[in-house]
């Protein structure tokens, strides 16, 4: 039954975010890892850190934008940890939308 409950989430969080990089006029590029948990940053070896390497590589614009349901999906590794993480997708330039709020955060570049 969890499974199902399991598919049931995954079906509604990816229709939300197709629905918000249409309503948007994005391009969606779905980055799944069905199992990996943000527990303790294991994310973070996977396609998390894959997609942030290439980002960083090029291979991925700087000015993308990374949807997920709640920050909480993306790491539940120490508070440490995570605002590293976080000020490094920032940092990045990428635009992180929360699907719970459709709140986006970005880091705001100020002419000095």
């Amino acid at each position: 039954m969890a499974r199902r409950g399991e598919q049931q989430g995954r079906n509604r969080q990816l229709a939300a975010a197709k629905a918000y990089a249409e309503e948007a006029g994005l391009k969606r590029v779905e980055i799944i890892e069905p199992g990996v948990s943000a527990f303790r940053g294991k994310n973070r070896a996977g396609k998390l850190g894959d997609f942030i390497d290439a980002i960083k590589n090029n291979a991925i614009p700087s000015d993308s934008w990374l949807y997920c349901e709640n920050l909480d999906r993306i790491s539940h590794d120490q508070v440490d940890e995570v605002l590293r993480l976080f000020l490094e997708l920032i940092g990045l330039e990428l635009t992180i939308v929360t699907g719970m709020d459709l709140k986006d955060i970005k880091i705001k570049k100020h002419k000095c």
